[in-house]
């Protein structure tokens, strides 16, 4: 249901890329029987009436061309063939960091560090930026608001070295840092 509504507020992406990040981790994991558990058919039906009601609206109201056009032209071939905001495939190298900052200094460390995370969430957060972060780049079309959905994941990254870094009775360096966050 949530991925319906997703997928009405932002179109195919709002299926397609959970279904993405989640099949990528479970792939990851070599875990081949929860794939085939998965009960898709069911998840596609929900997401089906879910959009289907406003979908089978709209054609009624607009006519089978602006549904095509909506569907078609709007998310698939923009995604594939960008008409407007181009850029090039390593456009989100740069503006990820910008985007995520200050939390971007210290995101190469919590990334370097969390393999010493439990591996199942090492992976799930691993897999979540990797899907987003290559997904959009594929694009030719790019703006930096399409890969806010992987600033979650970096985020619950950097908080978690935060977190161990604080709880660190030998780290005087997150002491200080506190005492100055304070003042």
């Amino acid at each position: 249901a949530a991925a319906g509504l997703a997928t009405m507020i932002k179109g195919p992406v709002g299926f397609g890329l959970p279904g993405l990040v989640i099949v990528c981790f479970l792939i990851a994991r070599r875990d081949w029987r929860e794939i085939l558990r998965m009960r898709l058919p069911l998840g596609a039906a929900i997401v089906a009436g879910v959009c289907g009601p406003w979908l089978l609206l709209f054609w009624a109201r607009a006519g089978g061309g602006e549904v095509t056009n909506l569907v078609l032209r709007q998310s698939f071939q923009r995604y594939a063939e960008a008409w407007n905001n181009m850029a090039p495939w390593h456009y989100f190298l740069w503006r990820f960091p910008l985007d995520f900052l200050p939390w971007a200094l210290v995101f190469p460390i919590a990334l370097w560090a969390s393999a010493r995370m439990e591996k199942s969430h090492r992976l799930f957060l691993w897999c979540w930026i990797a899907v987003i972060f290559v997904f959009f780049s594929a694009s030719s079309g790019k703006r930096g608001v399409y890969i806010l959905p992987l600033h979650p994941a970096a985020a619950i990254l950097v908080g978690w070295i935060w977190d161990r870094t604080c709880a660190d009775p030998a780290s005087q360096t997150a002491r200080r840092w506190l005492k100055m966050s304070r003042a």
